[in-house]
């Protein structure tokens, strides 16, 4: 039988290492929700890249690429 080295331990389903890593990702997804709208209260808008472009979500939920006041002279 081959001996399993600790890398591959830790890539077995259910090893200790990947449930830990679940519960970060779902406190951290969960923060990152919170975040995104507490900005779109705020009228902050989101920013994300798609393909090299910089794409901006406004508060009324229009995508655009044209920088928006609210990030202008800052």
């Amino acid at each position: 039988m081959e001996e399993l080295s600790k890398n591959d331990e830790l890539k077995k389903p259910g090893s200790d290492w990947k449930d830990e890593m679940d519960k970060i990702l779902l406190i951290v997804n969960e923060e990152v929700r919170k975040i995104k709208e507490e900005h779109k209260r705020l009228g902050i808008p989101d920013v994300v890249c798609r393909n090299g472009v910089i794409h901006y979500i406004l508060p009324n939920g229009e995508v655009t690429t044209e920088r928006p006041d609210f990030f202008k002279d800052k």
